[in-house]
């Protein structure tokens, strides 16, 4: 039995699921630019981009996905650092969405 108490942070459970919102973001925009001839700078997006699209949305937000589950799993232990990752993380997110859809936006 698992004698260890149950942490409730809601601050990163809204961290996590605002990380897999703007991860669905980040794959619509970048197939976006992608498909108007830029080049996918990151190598492992670069490479799921090359086995198609739903390859490249399944292995974006898996990645994702699987890392939040991570931290989420060990934010009893160490609220302070996971809360610290889970902002940096969605603070980066929302930098590469907003960069995105500036690119969008220009002809």
């Amino acid at each position: 039995m698992n004698t260890k108490p149950q942490v409730n942070n809601t601050y990163a459970v809204c961290c996590a699921i605002t990380l897999m919102v703007l991860t669905i973001t980040d794959c619509i925009l970048t197939l976006k630019i992608v498909g108007r001839g830029a080049v996918e700078l990151n190598p492992i997006t670069a490479y799921f981009i090359s086995l198609g699209n739903e390859s490249f949305i399944l292995g974006k937000l898996s990645l994702t996905c699987f890392s939040a589950m991570i931290l989420l799993k060990y934010v009893g232990q160490r609220r302070a650092i996971i809360n610290t990752i889970f902002t940096v993380a969605v603070l980066t997110f929302m930098a590469i969405v907003t960069y995105q859809t500036i690119m969008m936006v220009l002809p």
